[in-house]
């Protein structure tokens, strides 16, 4: 398949919607490795590399992702220097979901569904 040659401006518009809809379906946590990687499937690579922070800021600002801890680069480019691993505010507001619902849970489990009015009324 032949990859599509785009100007700066184009590739920087066409990145941030690519990854709007990459981090979207995304239940994982994931670099921006991961994501440029899928891009450069269909489009070729720009002069100008240093595109993918100004996506990766403007997506945070839009607060679509959060940061959730650091990784080892793994291209040879990157020289092994850390890169921010992110997940999606998606996943991260369905995570929160989950651990409420299991914190409940295990205090009705350890309450009986009693509250303290309840037990002080048979004093």
């Amino acid at each position: 398949m032949e990859k599509k040659e785009l100007n700066k401006e184009q590739y920087y518009l066409e990145g941030v919607q690519f990854a709007r809809q990459m981090i979207s379906k995304m239940f994982k946590p994931f670099t921006c490795e991961d994501i440029k990687d899928e891009f450069h499937k269909t489009i070729s690579e720009p002069n100008e590399p240093r595109i993918w922070g100004n996506i990766f800021n403007k997506l945070n600002n839009e607060k679509r992702i959060v940061f959730h801890s650091y990784q080892k680069c793994r291209s040879a480019k990157g020289h092994g220097h850390p890169s921010t691993v992110w997940i999606s505010k998606q996943y991260s507001d369905q995570q929160r979901m989950n651990r409420k619902s299991v914190s409940k849970n295990q205090i009705d489990l350890f309450s009986n569904g009693e509250t303290n009015n309840d037990t002080n009324s048979n004093n």
